[in-house]
């Protein structure tokens, strides 16, 4: 999984790159400015925008869904298995502030 944010300003957008492929494929039409992502085990992709300032969550299924917000300037972050599920620790670098979310299975 490849998250761009162009240079000029302009949204970036989630990308597939499949090993072997020459090309990458989008997943999403242009979708914020681009910084955390990662993957879930059931094929969800989670990731943060700066435009919206919000944590994202983009289903198998190619569903958008948000999942938290109002952060300044949300930066990529660190999953760590807990239970079932995970905690997410999250910098906003705008802020200062560290977040910390519990995402349940």
């Amino acid at each position: 999984m490849i998250a761009s944010s162009p240079r000029d300003g302009s949204q970036g957008s989630l990308w597939r790159l499949e090993p072997g492929a020459k090309q990458a494929q989008p997943l999403t039409p242009p979708a914020g400015r681009l910084d955390g992502l990662a993957a879930l085990p059931d094929g969800t992709l989670l990731f943060t925008d700066w435009i919206s300032g919000g944590l994202y969550a983009l289903e198998p299924s190619g569903q958008r869904r948000w999942l938290a917000g109002r952060f300044q300037g949300p930066a990529d972050f660190a999953l760590i298995p807990q239970g079932g599920g995970f905690l997410l620790v999250l910098p906003d670098l705008v802020s200062g502030e560290l977040h910390f979310l519990t995402l349940e299975p």
